[in-house]
């Protein structure tokens, strides 16, 4: 269904992108890559009838309560946002573990935690590691990503996306 996209709106949303946006690879999620090479397709095909936790360091923790926000607002799903050092949550969710190249080691210990409690539950964890060299680049990257996703996300439980203005 993903690949049948050619655009979310009436223009190709890459036209807007800027160099570092560009440089960050935001191009990777668009509606007309196909879904086997686009992660924000993937990641919202798994994230489809399932309850949502999105982990993350302290750090980063807007971005995650923003992709909690947005999946339960635009998305229609309920999802909820963890930051370290919360307790894993082992009910059956879905677990995305959002990570940065500066995560502070107990939390990637904690990361590992979560991993290893609810590897081996349905449907288990999804660990993104944010590309980028700065802490600015990859909570950037992250942000696209979330934003792409709950789109995605939206379109396959039959919504309009909401436009973020």
């Amino acid at each position: 269904m993903l690949d049948d996209l050619k655009y979310i709106h009436d223009h190709d949303p890459l036209d807007t992108l800027g160099a570092a946006e560009k440089r960050l690879g935001y191009s990777q999620w668009s509606p007309t890559v196909p879904t086997v090479k686009n992660l924000a397709k993937r990641l919202a095909l798994d994230c489809i009838g399932k309850t949502i936790i999105i982990y993350s360091s302290l750090e980063i923790a807007s971005v995650s309560d923003a992709w909690a926000t947005d999946f339960t607002a635009c998305a229609g799903q309920p999802a909820v946002s963890v930051q370290f050092p919360g307790r894993p949550d082992d009910t059956g969710h879905l677990a995305i573990l959002l990570k940065t190249g500066s995560d502070l080691a107990e939390v990637r210990q904690w990361f590992t935690a979560i991993d290893d409690r609810l590897s081996t539950d349905r449907p288990g964890t999804i660990p993104i590691e944010a590309e980028g060299v700065t802490l600015t680049e990859q909570l950037r990257w992250l942000s696209a990503l979330g934003d792409f996703v709950t789109i995605y996300a939206a379109l396959l439980n039959g919504r309009k996306p909401l436009r973020k203005d």
